[in-house]
């Protein structure tokens, strides 16, 4: 069993690794398969693609023998070959692949890293990536359905993040504590409680209810009495709690009674697929904690001003009305927090984000992660490519349709309730959603998509060329002037996160398992924004055109950001390093509107 979960954890590792590889740093050249052979002699091919990769550096080429070429997404690799003296190629193991690539990699960033001390960074966090993944292959040999409910769904993502060379890394978390705490692995724990003075406890709430104090009470099934008069309880995250307990810089606060540590005890909670949210089937509320564990690019602490952020937030959307004019689109609230002030202290590491769970009891079927509806099905008992396809093949089955019929009425109507209120929500209001894959939440109880959710209190962008009217609208957003950037700025990671990171997901699975090629859900999506883009007049509108007519589109660069060791939540305006990839969905020059027309199979 560990030799199989080994197998596919290298192959998933390697199909993450690379394609971020060719999308940043170097593309190789792009060969049939036929005119390949013209020329070279290689072992037999599977393919009728490959890619040849030059590494100068070590005086190697490797060839990608790919089983499947994307333009939106991701290649899927059959096997990699490598030659020294351009005549005998060998197999290499996907494995020894990535490490020849880091290899090459940072021979050309040895200047930049003289020490070596990034590469080293990098190569801990592949190794750490991939034994987490095979532990999680090794536990989980069956495939599930992620399509039964909310909290099967979040615990499926067994690969992680699609395009990121480290998509299972958490270091800091210990090998003994996946069991609890990895959603992958299923567990169930209690969270650990602190009891605080009094005057050390800020919280806000959106509303009268919630209540954040009699939530965490709540959540710990305790009755007052166990309170001093003057104290408050507040929930941590029991990875969290263990290295506060052990901060030099709040012994003296325990050591004064002023914040006592209560333990493990109440209502038991598990995590969903960001690891410091938890989630309780019977609680109507989620928690959002800070851990210390880096996760894909960063130690996952909740920042002061991202509290208050969900704050204000969840009211502006109340106040704003969108969901009643597009009621299948959805926001998941951060409506209240709760955390410990102490003097001197940026964050005291006690803070606490508290979500609304709408996905109580039997709420929660059909409710899935756009990310473990897209996701590979790597179990050789899958009888699908993808949970996506199996959804699309029960409608047909019984609608008594076509596959792809059935592709192409799911697609409309994920496009209704998912992609065009968002690109409304930034025309009408100039608020951009960093609406990427475990971001977005779609509605299948009914087979095709009938709701849509967003969440993360990190991921709000107001335009500061509508910062008037947004303060007509709520004048408390005054007092959080990190939600507001620049035009470009937003409309550069929308582009990243909305189409690139999310649109473009959904075309290469489509794509990939076999519902017309991914050209043809190009053509539609051309053929879906340009009367859009017509009943707009706003940020909307520019955003649409550059999708459009921009040659190149800006793209986060998760492999460059991982080779420079950047801590994006601590960078500059949260910014990892983006780079520019060729624009699919731009329109040719001199082409007419009209002859982007498809016609549907």
């Amino acid at each position: 069993m560990l030799e199989q979960a080994r197998k596919i954890a290298e192959a998933a590792s390697f199909q993450a690794f690379i394609n971020g590889y060719l999308r940043e740093i170097n593309a190789g050249k792009m060969w049939n398969v036929r005119e390949w052979l013209e020329f070279n002699t290689t072992p037999t091919l599977c393919g009728e693609f490959l890619i040849e990769l030059e590494l100068p550096k070590q005086g190697q080429s490797l060839i990608l023998d790919l089983a499947y070429k994307s333009t939106v997404g991701c290649h899927t690799i059959n096997a990699v070959y490598g030659c020294l003296d351009q005549s005998k190629w060998s197999r290499v193991g996907f494995w020894d692949a990535i490490q020849l690539l880091v290899t090459e990699i940072y021979a050309v960033e040895a200047v930049t890293d003289p020490l070596g001390l990034c590469q080293q960074e990098l190569v801990n966090r592949l190794e750490d990536s991939l034994q987490n993944m095979m532990v999680y292959f090794a536990n989980n040999p069956h495939p599930v359905n992620p399509l039964e409910n909310f909290c099967i769904a979040e615990q499926s993502l067994l690969c992680g993040h699609w395009l990121h060379p480290t998509p299972k890394s958490r270091q800091g978390m210990q090998n003994s504590q996946h069991r609890l705490f990895a959603p992958e692995l299923h567990g169930e724990f209690h969270l650990h409680y602190f009891a605080v003075e009094h005057e050390l406890v800020r919280w806000e709430s959106n509303e009268v209810n919630p209540d954040p104090i009699a939530i965490c009470l709540a959540a710990a099934d305790w009755p007052l009495e166990i309170l001093e008069e003057n104290e408050v309880l507040i929930p941590v995250h029991p990875l969290q709690a263990e290295w506060l307990l052990h901060r030099e810089d709040l012994k003296p606060w325990f050591a004064s009674g002023r914040i006592r540590s209560l333990g493990k005890v109440g209502n038991v909670f598990t995590a969903t697929s960001s690891v410091r949210t938890v989630f309780q089937e019977q609680f109507p509320w989620m928690f959002k904690f800070s851990v210390p564990v880096k996760i894909t690019n960063s130690f996952r602490q909740n920042k002061k001003h991202e509290l208050l952020a969900g704050v204000i937030m969840s009211r502006l959307y109340e106040r704003i009305g969108f969901s009643r004019q597009w009621p299948s689109f959805q926001l998941i609230s951060d409506p209240a927090f709760i955390t410990v002030e102490l003097p001197g202290f940026k964050e005291s590491g006690f803070e606490v984000i508290i979500r609304r769970n709408p996905f109580m009891d039997n709420e929660g079927q059909g409710k899935v992660t756009l990310a473990a509806l897209l996701q590979d099905n790597w179990s050789a008992e899958s009888k699908t490519k993808s949970p996506l396809q199996k959804l699309i093949r029960d409608i047909a089955e019984k609608e008594k349709r076509s596959e792809l019929m059935v592709a192409h009425d799911w697609f409309d109507q994920y496009w209704n309730c998912a992609i065009e209120p968002l690109l409304m929500l930034l025309d009408i209001w100039g608020i951009g959603l960093e609406a990427h894959q475990q971001n977005s939440l779609i509605d299948v109880s009914k087979g095709y998509p009938s709701a849509y959710y967003y969440r993360d209190n990190q991921g709000f962008y107001l335009a500061e060329c509508e910062r008037a009217k947004l303060l007509d609208c709520l004048p408390e957003l005054d007092c959080c002037p990190e939600l507001f950037y620049e035009r470009d700025m937003i409309l550069n990671r929308l582009t990243y996160y909305l189409i690139v990171n999310h649109l473009f997901a959904v075309i290469y699975r489509l794509g990939r398992d076999g519902y017309a090629n991914e050209q043809h859900w190009l053509d539609i999506t051309q053929k879906k924004l340009m009367p859009l883009q017509a009943r707009m007049c706003g940020l909307g509108y520019e955003f649409i055109g550059r999708l459009l007519t921009k040659d190149t589109l800006p793209t986060k660069a998760n492999l460059l950001t991982r080779i420079k060791d950047i801590d994006e939540l601590d960078a500059d305006m949260e910014m990892a390093v983006y780079v520019t990839l060729s624009n699919p969905l731009r329109i040719a020059n001199g082409m007419r509107r009209k002859e982007y027309e498809v016609e549907y199979a």
